[in-house]
């Protein structure tokens, strides 16, 4: 059968189309078709077991591959690790670490996570931790916050039934409770105070918060430009408290001080709040948190320096005559940031957001008994005697934009030393603190 000219035409038109359609597809597909996702995502933990993640990742739906890593070569290793291509997608960074990584770190996107959310579920230090211009780079599961220990027995013999609750009651009660031989040696301390880390456990956390109690404005800035400031957050000229927060500590080891309770001859102050009560250079109290009850006591996986230990822990001390507006305490955690170099950021951040989700946090700390990061369980730890506390003070907790915790806290402690050896005035000490700080944040790469 002979063709018309109009179905000729009509078929020519057909098989036009059908070759435009065919070579279209690929085209097409490639343009609709979802992003490649990963099968598997690579994370870096330091701190608890695989054995504690390992009920809580299959729920993710997709297959983790776990890597523990030793805290004391963790940062190099992971900087090595980023660096060659070869690192995780998700991994631990420390509180302090911001500044210092931000620039390998990819932050949340937006349509998962909003500086809102953050603070609605998380207390204020995590905002000033890992909040930047809007964006997100890390949250924690938990959250560490520096507390008062007391040794019950010594407090019962003294009749002492409540701790001190302010810097001025810590300081009568210390001195109440420091006992000296007949030659003036202590041999009981009130509290571990007034020396740097080689004797004070957490020297280099204390001072600062001081100043923070006392309002200093550690550094100003934001973004990734930073100066160390050290001023008074009344921005009055003739006031300083960073000196005055330096020198309220380095009384307790003057002994010209009335509040003299700590010397060189003392144990290190882990050592000495351990020990039984009855032992000679025994300390009262001192200043830790909360994962220090395993060195001290010991738990279900490590033996500690004292069993027996009969402690007590309570709040921070406080300024005095400052409202609850106004309560502070040093917080010391780690949080879950993701890698810039990851394939897949949003695969990796939906992850972080799965575990640091309440379900996924109450298995977390049920079995390690950590304090909470998130705000609505605080109130699952009121009736816990050592976790209360701890749970409680993050919501007072803080902290300030530092290049990095293991480069910032010697300083401190170097200029503790420096004035108790009289190399430095307490003002000039507080200026190295400042300098020493200007050049740690002038080598960070933008």
């Amino acid at each position: 059968m002979q063709l018309t000219q109009q179905q000729k035409f009509i078929s020519i038109v057909a098989v036009v189309v059908l070759v435009l359609g065919v070579v279209s597809i690929p085209f097409i597909l490639k343009k609709v078709a979802p992003k490649m996702v990963v099968n598997s995502l690579k994370v870096w933990v330091v701190g608890d077991d695989k054995s504690v993640y390992e009920p809580i990742y299959p729920k993710f739906g997709l297959p983790i591959e776990l890597t523990k890593k030793d805290f004391k070569t963790y940062e190099r290793e992971l900087v090595d690790a980023l660096a060659s291509g070869d690192g995780p997608d998700v991994f631990m960074i420390h509180n302090s670490w911001l500044p210092k990584h931000q620039s390998k770190l990819a932050p949340a996107p937006a349509d998962l996570l909003t500086p809102f959310s953050v603070q609605k579920n998380f207390p204020d230090v995590v905002t000033t931790d890992f909040v930047r211009d809007g964006k997100i780079y890390a949250l924690p599961l938990s959250i560490d916050t520096l507390a008062l220990f007391y040794d019950n027995d010594v407090f019962d013999r003294s009749f002492l039934s409540t701790p001190p609750q302010t810097w001025g009651e810590l300081e009568a009660v210390a001195t109440r409770l420091t006992k000296r031989d007949a030659l003036g040696t202590i041999i009981q301390s009130g509290v571990a105070l007034g020396a740097g880390d080689k004797s004070v456990d957490k020297a280099s956390h204390i001072l600062p918060l001081l100043m923070i109690q006392k309002g200093v404005v550690m550094v100003r800035g934001s973004g990734k430009n930073y100066t160390p400031s050290f001023s008074s957050v009344s921005g009055r000229i003739n006031e300083n408290p960073a000196v005055d927060a330096l020198n309220f500590y380095l009384q307790f080891s003057d002994p010209l001080s009335p509040h003299y309770t700590w010397d060189a001859t003392q144990h290190y102050s882990i050592d000495a709040f351990s020990y039984n009560p009855t032992a000679r250079n025994k300390v009262a109290m001192i200043l830790g948190y909360w994962y220090q009850i395993a060195v001290m006591k010991g738990d279900e996986t490590k033996k500690g320096k004292n069993p027996n230990l009969d402690f007590r822990i309570a709040q921070m001390p406080q300024q005095d005559d400052v409202n609850k507006s106004q309560y502070a305490t040093y917080a010391d955690y780690w949080g879950y940031a993701v890698a810039k170099s990851t394939k897949d950021s949003k695969m990796a951040w939906s992850f972080v957001q799965f575990l640091t989700s309440k379900a996924q946090a109450q298995q977390y700390l049920a079995t390690t008994k950590r304090p909470p990061a998130l705000r609505s369980l605080v109130s699952s730890y009121q009736d816990d005697p050592i976790l209360s506390v701890f749970a409680n003070q993050i919501l007072i907790a803080k902290s300030w934009i530092q290049p990095g915790a293991s480069d910032a806290n010697p300083l401190f402690s170097q200029a503790i030393d420096q004035v108790t050896r009289g190399q430095m005035s307490p003002s000039e000490a507080i200026q190295s603190i400042r300098s020493q700080l200007e050049e740690l944040f002038s080598r960070i790469t933008p």
